[in-house]
């Protein structure tokens, strides 16, 4: 970068950072999360490359290392927490197991140093310790209305219509503008479908409690279709389990809303199903009944077109391989930066990769058993937050946004059997928000009151 650009970054940075510390003196911890969810919303509908995207506002290049604005906005918001408000006196089991999992994480760091391990792939994959670590803590931290996710859903769902209607066009915009660079600007990128399908379900869940507006639900949907026009099978995956997630779970929920309620939120889906399905089926069965099904070809050849069956096989390659490294240290991992060999159909060679495609393979292989079982504890913990708020808080709206957030763990975690999502940093960001909201909702459960001559429950 230039001494301008550097003076210029610097600057920002310095805006950036103090209008986080004003949201954490004024007790608006809702609005540091809008800020980072808004940013990877931004990045990902901009830049739908990933890792490729072009050295600019989104990716700053720091001598051989790259720092995306997501890491960098996630560092800000902590900072500013911690420079205006005291750590937590008492910790939670999943906080303190969470600690624990990200301690190990840097004790797997610094082995794969003492390895000989490449030091920029060591610090790469470090940068998780943010991406999840930093985004729960935050999030942990503080509190997700769902009126601010209003405003987030509202300015997204455009976005997300704009990216749907470009992609089946085919439209594909090339720019160079001052500090973004737009390379296949109008691509459903996969981190974009998955954020953008993420956001659309918990805003269709929240609609119903909250008597939202139809226009509401319909901005919710737009959303929710977006993994639809991604022809990319790990967000295809992570979407459906993440509805069949929240269908169960809503099912299930002990206390139904309320009839008024719940009949608003049978109208709002009932009409955006309408829009989104109904009205163009009806115009694809008039033109051409053998392709009336929106989207059908598209989603079969997200998985039966020779090359996504190319990038099966390979995956399953790496998983045939995987395993013997994983025996080599077992319990304790070989830290991060492994490497492996495998055969490589798409190229027809053997290359050599650090990632599994696979969530519980690549910690086994970098953190071992011991990571591994850290992580799926705190896992655990985390995810009972959410069902303990469903279950028993008597606040619908708070249980329709629990019931959203371990909807969208569960499809990221989905998603993360057959991809690597650790490096994902706009996923993994998504990933420890939704964790980290789950442990503060359990925090500011409201507690029902005994009624008139019941005594109240001993502790």
């Amino acid at each position: 970068m230039t001494p301008l650009g550097v003076s210029c970054a610097g600057a920002a940075l310095l805006l950036v950072l103090n209008l986080f510390v004003r949201f954490e003196r004024g007790g608006r911890t809702d609005l540091t999360l809008q800020v980072v969810l808004g940013t990877i919303v931004v990045d990902a509908a901009l830049n739908p490359a990933g890792f490729s995207t072009p050295t600019g506002l989104f990716r700053l290049q720091v001598g051989p290392y790259s720092v995306f604005l997501a890491e960098v906005v996630v560092g800000l918001a902590l900072a500013a927490r911690l420079a205006t408000r005291r750590p937590a006196a008492r910790w939670s089991a999943d906080m303190l197991w969470w600690v624990a999992f990200f301690l190990w994480m840097l004790d797997a760091a610094a082995l794969g140093i003492l390895a000989g391990h490449p030091a920029n792939l060591v610090l790469f994959e470090s940068k998780a310790l943010v991406y999840i670590g930093g985004s729960f803590a935050l999030a942990a931290g503080g509190r997700l209305h769902g009126e601010g996710l209003w405003h987030l859903i509202r300015w997204a769902a455009p976005v997300a219509g704009l990216l749907i209607v470009l992609d089946q066009t085919g439209v594909r915009v090339t720019a160079d503008l001052p500090l973004v660079s737009l390379r296949s600007f109008g691509q459903m990128g996969a981190d974009a479908a998955t954020i953008f399908g993420a956001l659309g379900l918990v805003g269709l869940l929240l609609a119903g409690p909250q008597r939202r507006r139809p226009l509401d639900a319909v901005a919710a949907l737009v959303l929710l279709a977006a993994p639809l026009v991604c022809q990319q099978r790990a967000a295809l995956i992570g979407w459906a389990i993440s509805i069949a997630v929240a269908a169960g779970l809503t099912a299930l929920r002990r206390r139904r809303w309320r009839p008024p309620a719940r009949r608003a939120g049978v109208a709002l889906v009932a009409l955006g199903l309408g829009a989104v399905l109904v009205v163009p089926l009806s115009a694809r069965l008039a033109r051409d009944p053998a392709t009336a099904v929106p989207l059908a070809g598209q989603i079969r050849q997200s998985f039966v077109r020779p090359a996504k069956q190319q990038s099966w096989q390979s995956r399953r390659n790496q998983w045939a391989v995987a395993p013997a490294v994983v025996a080599e240290h077992p319990w304790v991992g070989s830290g991060l930066g492994t490497t492996y060999w495998h055969f490589e159909l798409a190229q027809n060679q053997l290359i050599e990769t650090d990632v599994t495609h696979n969530l519980l393979l690549d910690l086994l292989m970098r953190t071992g058993v011991i990571g591994l079982s850290l992580f799926l504890l705190a896992l655990s913990l985390s995810l009972r937050n959410g069902l303990t708020v469903l279950w028993r808080s008597p606040d619908d709206v708070l249980a329709a946004l629990c019931t959203g957030l371990v909807a969208v763990a569960a499809g990221l975690l989905a998603k993360g059997m057959v991809e690597s999502v650790l490096e994902k940093y706009r996923i993994a960001v998504l990933l420890g928000l939704s964790l980290g909201a789950l442990r503060s909702a359990a925090g500011f459960m409201p507690v029902r009151r005994p009624a008139a001559g019941q005594a109240a429950p001993t502790r």
